[in-house]
């Protein structure tokens, strides 16, 4: 339930929106959206509000195989489900890897978005999963149903920049750090292809 000048828990990701109150105003209203240990909660209320285009980031921990070649077939088996069903859900995303940590970013329609985080929240393969922003977009930033960014000794250097593990270790990274080196890692691969302008 909404309260007045209710704060937001450092557990929790603001949700900003607009309610039409008795005389016809918009009034601005926070939302609070349970994030640590309480991801059906957190399902529930996203389902509620309007359908609209999102998109959600969270950051996990992935229960990987430390053998390299069993590591790289999950990692495989992981693309190859994932792929199948944000295609069916029209959902792009981009997954980051490093060590056994995994950043991902979701878009699409509001179902869909909260129907995908659902399924990885129940997924074995992942622990200790938690929202780090989820908020309505204008349009996609990402061109495929699902790409991994993993580091390599070839993008090193922009993981480097990134910082990111870091931020991993001590289970607080940025929205803005995850986006940026999965918008940079994205502008890599499309150069490499020839690309070198996107519409989304």
């Amino acid at each position: 339930m909404l309260g007045k000048n209710r704060r937001v828990r450092a557990d929790a990701a603001a949700f900003a929106g607009y309610i039409r109150c008795q005389v016809g105003c918009l009034r601005r209203v926070i939302v609070d959206l349970p994030i640590v240990g309480e991801p059906q909660l957190w399902i529930a209320t996203m389902r509620a509000k309007r359908t609209t285009l999102v998109h959600l980031i969270y950051f996990s921990r992935l229960n990987l195989s430390a053998d390299a070649t069993s590591r790289t077939q999950q990692i495989g088996e992981i693309t190859r489900q994932a792929q199948k069903k944000n295609e069916f859900a029209v959902i792009t995303s981009f997954l980051i890897i490093e060590q056994n940590f995994a950043a991902q970013i979701i878009e699409g329609e509001r179902t869909s978005v909260s129907d995908t985080f659902a399924r990885i929240s129940n997924d074995s393969r992942h622990r200790d999963v938690q929202i780090v922003e989820w908020r309505e977009i204008v349009k996609r930033e990402f061109v495929n149903s699902f790409t991994t960014g993993i580091r390599t000794p070839v993008n090193d250097g922009i993981f480097q920049k990134a910082s990111l593990l870091p931020m991993f270790q001590r289970g607080t990274p940025k929205a803005g750090a995850i986006h940026a080196l999965a918008v940079t890692l994205q502008a890599e691969s499309m150069t490499k292809q020839g690309i070198d302008h996107l519409f989304v």
